[in-house]
């Protein structure tokens, strides 16, 4: 898990193979990443914040541009 560039969200890796975008304001999920065929173990985001990188048990690592 990681906050975002700015602060204003937080990244979560999960178990359940996805990746959440949480709205740190509310608690709401912004969006959802699910693409990884195994539990997700890692992300960071760029300095700029446009773009996410993941890694996962399925020994791939995605990149997400302009989330």
């Amino acid at each position: 898990m990681m906050f975002s560039p700015d602060s204003q969200t937080l990244i979560s890796a999960s178990q359940d193979k996805t990746i959440k975008r949480w709205d740190l304001n509310n608690m709401t999920v912004l969006q959802t990443f699910s693409d990884h065929d195994a539990p997700v173990n890692s992300v960071a985001v760029s300095a700029d914040g446009n773009q996410l990188v993941s890694g996962s048990w399925d020994k791939i690592v995605k990149v997400w541009r302009s989330f």
